[in-house]
């Protein structure tokens, strides 16, 4: 299991570096560390600390709060279509963050509050919408689709209706690192540096739920308690990362299912697992986007939904086959 986590980790670094290194300006990955500690103020020591550092370190964050939340919900619902992007959770974080920068717009801080909020909203009326026992997961899919179309409407009339900063808004509509900074990077490292130890204290509470309620109720596992909680930590994780990078699709549905094939589904191993592979998909995304078309940059967004579209519809195939 420790080899496996060194390649992944070790695959992750090569990445930063490459991140680093590489975009509009190319900076020779051997110049990389030089520049990074040694403060003499070259051209190419502005663009890493000011530019490509936050950009990778936010890229880092989100991958690593997207995934887990994606891991949490496919685990309490039981669900393998399930991620906060599939059923509009991160639209519904879009809508609140939104609504932050109109009434708050110099107010960074308040932009996870906000997303925290529309997650919530979007989760309640989900669950009321499909809380019936016989409702299968493509429909559960489908229903949170629509929420999330209906969220992304109202972030268009919203654009459309007020004056925005479009720069800022872009960050919701396609999900991307652009304007990363520091205050960002703190931000989103404290929350996520309080949200995961919460998260993997109770991998033994996730594992029962992923066995099955017969099992769970047997081993004496409050149901009730134990889903609010983790659902609110994968709801936590889910806002405070798309206040920042926008709907990043499908990175919470892919990840958790390629850390499952290297690790099986152990919550133990499985949740730090998405946390790195998800890291490692949004930065590669970012990189492509930049490196491919200098000086436009494409947003990760675009890619994780190249991606992860056609995944959605091969496991929904997959699970129509199964029945």
């Amino acid at each position: 299991m420790k080899s496996k986590y060194l390649l992944v980790t070790s695959i992750l670094l090569l990445v930063v570096v490459f991140g680093i290194s590489f975009g509009g300006v190319n900076i020779p990955i051997s110049h990389v560390f030089k520049e990074l500690f040694l403060f003499n103020h070259t051209e190419s020591h502005y663009i890493i600390i000011n530019y490509r550092l936050p950009r990778v370190l936010i890229g880092l964050l989100a991958g690593f709060g997207l995934s887990i939340s994606g891991a949490l919900f496919q685990g309490v619902i039981k669900n393998p279509l399930i991620s906060p992007d599939v059923i509009g959770i991160t639209k519904g974080s879009g809508v609140g963050a939104v609504i932050v920068l109109l009434m708050f717009p110099n107010a960074q801080w308040l932009l996870p509050i906000g997303a925290f909020t529309g997650a919530i909203v979007v989760s309640i009326l989900l669950y009321f919408l499909t809380r019936k026992e016989d409702f299968s997961p493509k429909n559960i899919v489908l229903i949170g689709m629509a929420l999330g179309i209906i969220c992304g409407a109202f972030i268009n009339y919203m654009i459309t209706r007020y004056s925005f900063d479009i720069n800022s808004v872009l960050v919701w509509l396609t999900g991307s690192l652009w304007g990363s900074n520091y205050l960002k990077v703190t931000i989103l490292a404290i929350s996520i540096a309080i949200i995961l130890p919460l998260v993997l204290i109770n991998y033994r509470s996730l594992n029962n739920l992923i066995l099955g309620e017969e099992i769970a109720i047997s081993i004496g596992e409050n149901l009730i308690g134990s889903r609010i909680k983790l659902m609110l930590l994968g709801i936590l994780l889910c806002s405070i990362s798309v206040s920042y990078v926008g709907s990043l699709g499908f990175v919470g549905l892919i990840a958790p299912h390629i850390a499952k094939k290297i690790v099986g589904w152990n919550s133990k191993y499985n949740l730090m697992m998405s946390a790195l592979i998800g890291a490692i998909l949004i930065s590669i995304g970012d990189l492509i986007g930049r490196i491919l078309m200098p000086p436009i940059e494409i947003p990760v967004g675009i890619f994780t939904a190249i991606f992860g579209v056609p995944y959605l519809l091969y496991l929904l195939s997959k699970n129509e086959r199964r029945k």
